[in-house]
């Protein structure tokens, strides 16, 4: 019986290594799906403000940067509405 001492200690170092082999990988998973969860992952392009946000960025901004931001609005504006397609003879 004097072996059976060092087979339980040989299975104990065994979990152990698996466990810390295993670890890491579950806590990057774990660490992942929670910043994926938080709000604002996307793009903080299209985050909206409120309009005492927009109001005080907008008197904080340059001259340059308000033409730039003006500009920027007036292409997505111009993106978002339908294009209206070229008619055909008889229609």
């Amino acid at each position: 019986m004097a072996a059976w001492p060092g087979i339980v200690q040989i299975v104990f170092t065994l979990r152990l290594a698996s466990l810390l082999k295993t670890l890491p990988l579950a806590l990057a998973c774990l660490h992942a799906s929670v910043a994926l969860a938080q709000p604002g992952a996307g793009d903080p392009a299209r985050m909206r403000l409120s309009p005492e946000q927009r109001q005080q960025m907008w008197q904080q901004m340059t001259p340059e940067q308000r033409d730039a931001a003006r500009e920027r609005m007036r292409e997505r504006r111009e993106m978002r509405q339908p294009q209206e397609r070229p008619r055909g003879p008889g229609r």
